[in-house]
């Protein structure tokens, strides 16, 4: 008997022509109800056995032949009670079902004098018409008054015992089929739901690549935008006393913005990951444009390749957090496996930012954070620096990584 269905492509990957609805249509023929057709074939021998006329004969299989015919088209294109309108009333769905209904019971009045009792053999079709083309209720409800109307029927009119197990099986195989449609409609429950747990994932997983691009965006724009805005500044100071120099710092400007547009369209498309090497190069070319010192301490070289992003990132971040807000004239980065630390002398952090607690930092600290600590690592900010001077507390930057 039918089942509930999801449509997809065929095996041979042609594709399918789109129905009325504009959904892709399936075969006309569907095998997993027109396969039970083939039980009428013992109605149909029982009826070439039988010594009627040859015209009754004649009459009843070709009655059977149509009624096939009627279920074949009534179950063409995979049709299931998904065509039933939502908020339809069990009227409405009825009236859907009625003309194909209709011919299907003028077909068994038609053949049964010739098919006699074998007439039993009509009702699990017409229990499986009802519950897998009208809603759940409807369905179950029609079987169950099919199949009470079989047995009474049959416990009136041929109440010989060998004809009542015949009524009682029929009636049993039509409530398997019912439990089939139960199992339909309840695997299609489990795949509404996966496919809505499977959006949610979607949704969830496109938010936080969103999240992360915007990240990037802001540490690599940021970054790149402060150190073009200090060189643009030496350069329009030195405009009349150095035209050399400020030849010089255009120059950078010029390549410091072609290297930020390439990093922003990679890290956009996810076609690299930052470099730390260069990362370091282009902390000391930031330094040296807002005229800090800069003592480096260990090489990136000595950071293994997997952690090597994520202390390229929280390096530019800490730079540009330096040359922006610090005030500094003297920085020390050291870098180790698994470690990074960036120290300043500058004014410091707000109490409330103090203590690995950036409670007042902007999005590129929180979003470091995030990230160390979705690597299972950890950020932690000092303010002021240990045997710091008063006047200049500092603020020490420290990354560690598994």
């Amino acid at each position: 008997m039918p089942h509930g269905r999801t449509v997809e492509p065929g095996p041979d990957g042609q594709t399918v022509e789109p129905g009325p609805d504009g959904r892709p249509q399936a075969p006309f023929f569907n095998w997993r109800a027109d396969t039970w057709l083939a039980f009428l074939v013992l109605p149909i021998v029982f009826v070439l056995h039988e010594p009627h006329p040859w015209q009754v004969r004649a009459l009843g299989v070709c009655s059977i032949l149509a009624f096939a015919a009627v279920y074949i088209l009534t179950f063409a294109h995979d049709r299931t009670w998904h065509a039933i309108p939502e908020g339809a009333t069990v009227a409405e769905e009825l009236r859907l079902v009625r003309w194909p209904l209709a011919a299907m019971l003028v077909s068994t009045l038609v053949a049964l004098p010739a098919v006699g009792w074998w007439w039993v053999s009509f009702v699990p079709y017409f229990c499986s018409y009802f519950l897998f083309l009208t809603r759940m209720r409807t369905g179950l409800l029609a079987t169950a008054l099919i199949c009470a109307a079989t047995l009474l029927v049959v416990g009136l009119v041929q109440p010989e015992q060998t004809y009542l197990w015949t009524a009682v099986g029929t009636c049993l195989s039509s409530g398997g089929i019912a439990l089939a449609r139960l199992s339909a409609e309840s695997e299609e429950r489990r795949a509404d739901i996966a496919r809505e747990r499977a959006a949610a994932a979607r949704e969830r997983a496109a938010a936080q690549t969103r999240d992360e691009i915007s990240r990037d965006i802001h540490d690599l724009l940021g970054h790149s935008l402060t150190v073009l805005t200090l060189k643009a500044e030496v350069a329009r100071r030195l405009l009349d006393a150095d035209p050399e120099r400020v030849a010089r710092e255009l120059d950078e400007i010029i390549d410091l913005s072609r290297a930020s547009l390439a990093d922003v369209r990679s890290t956009v498309t996810r076609l690299r990951a930052p470099d730390l090497p260069s990362q370091v190069e282009a902390t000391r070319t930031a330094l040296g444009a807002a005229e800090v010192a800069l003592t480096l301490i260990g090489s990136p070289e000595a950071v293994p390749e997997p952690q090597r992003p994520l202390l390229s990132w929280a390096l530019r971040e800490a730079t540009t957090n330096v040359v922006r807000h610090a005030r500094a004239s003297r920085v020390e980065v050291e870098i180790a496996r698994g470690l990074l630390r960036v120290s300043d002398d500058g004014v410091g952090l707000p109490p409330a930012a103090a203590g690995g607690a950036p409670t007042r930092a902007g999005n590129g600290l929180t979003g470091l954070r995030s990230r160390i600590e979705a690597e299972g690592g950890a950020l932690t900010l000092t303010s002021p620096a240990p045997d710091a001077a008063p006047s200049h507390p500092g603020t020490i930057l420290e990354v560690r990584l598994p």
